[in-house]
C-alpha cells in the first residue's frame, strides 16, 4: 500500500504548499497531494511526523475529474486559514471540491461548478474561496463557504483577467485578505482585484512583471509613499511581484 501511494505522489501533477505554526514547532501534521487523475481525481493524505517522516494515511475522491496533464499552476489544493477545511480543483470536470479535515482523514462536503473551464488554482480566506479558471476565456470566480464547508457562488464574482487567454498561473490573497492577486505568464502581468464583503471589484488592475535576469524570486526594495493609500498599494505590488508564476508541483502540509 505504501509503495502504491508513493508512486501516486511521484506522478501527481498538481499540489500546493502551506506551512503552519504546527510545522514551525516540529509538531506532527499532515501532507495533502492532488492526483489530477482524469478517471477520478483524489486527494492523497500522509501523516507527517515531527521529524518530517511521512506515512500513507488514505485516498479521498474529490467527486470530480483531473486533466491528467501538468496544470502549470500553483495552489491546485489549499487549506483554509483556520485549518479546518481543504479545497481542491478538478480541472477535467470544471469543479471545485471542499472537504472537512479530521484528525484521521477527510470528509468530502461539496462539489461545485468552478464558474469557468479548467480550474487550476484555488485560494481561501475568511469564509471566501476564489478559483482561477485557466480555460478560454480565463477568469476568476468567487464563493462563500460556511463552517461545514458548503460552497455558494458570490453573485457577480465571475470576472475576466487582462485578456481572454493569458496562461494564468496562480491566484492568492494578499496578507490583509482584501486583495486577490493573479499571475499571468503569457502577458507578463500581475492582476489584482479589490475584494469586499460583496465580492471583488468589477475589473482587474494590471501591473507588468519586471524582467528578471538573475533570480525568479527577487527581493523587492522598500518604497516610500506620500500617503497611506499609496503605501498600501506599493505593499500589494511588492507582495504580488514575489509570487511565483509557474510551479509544476509540490505538497500542501499542515
Amino acid at each position: 500500500m505504501r509503495q502504491r501511494m508513493m508512486l501516486a505522489v511521484a506522478v501527481a501533477t498538481a499540489a500546493a504548499l502551506r506551512v503552519t505554526a504546527a510545522m514551525a514547532s516540529d509538531a506532527p501534521g499532515a501532507v495533502y497531494v492532488l492526483t489530477n487523475a482524469p478517471a477520478g481525481n483524489a486527494v492523497l493524505v500522509y501523516d507527517r511526523g515531527g521529524d518530517g517522516s511521512l506515512s500513507a494515511a488514505g485516498i479521498y475522491a474529490t467527486g470530480g475529474a483531473g486533466s491528467g496533464a501538468g496544470l502549470g499552476s500553483q495552489g491546485a489544493i489549499t487549506v483554509s486559514d483556520d485549518g479546518r477545511l481543504l479545497f481542491a480543483v478538478n480541472a477535467g470536470s470544471n469543479t471545485v471540491s471542499s472537504f472537512r479535515i479530521r484528525s484521521d482523514g477527510l470528509d468530502i462536503v461539496d462539489v461545485a461548478a468552478s464558474g469557468g473551464t479548467m480550474p487550476t488554482s484555488v485560494t481561501a480566506r475568511g469564509g471566501r474561496v476564489y478559483v482561477l479558471n485557466a480555460g478560454v476565456p480565463n477568469g476568476v470566480s468567487g464563493f462563500t463557504v460556511d463552517v461545514k464547508g458548503r460552497l455558494r457562488p458570490i453573485p457577480g464574482s465571475n470576472l475576466p483577467l487582462s485578456a481572454a487567454s493569458t496562461a494564468a498561473a496562480q491566484i492568492g490573497f494578499d496578507d490583509e485578505g482584501d486583495t486577490l492577486i493573479v499571475t499571468e505568464r503569457a502577458t507578463n502581468r500581475i492582476v489584482t482585484y479589490e475584494v469586499g464583503a460583496d465580492g471583488p471589484s468589477p475589473g482587474p488592475s494590471c501591473t507588468p512583471r519586471r524582467a528578471r535576469r538573475h533570480s525568479a524570486s527577487p527581493s523587492p526594495s522598500a518604497t516610500r509613499s506620500s500617503s497611506p493609500r499609496r503605501a498600501r498599494a506599493a505593499a500589494r505590488r511588492r507582495i504580488a511581484s514575489a509570487m511565483p508564476a509557474v510551479s509544476t508541483g509540490s505538497a500542501r502540509w499542515s
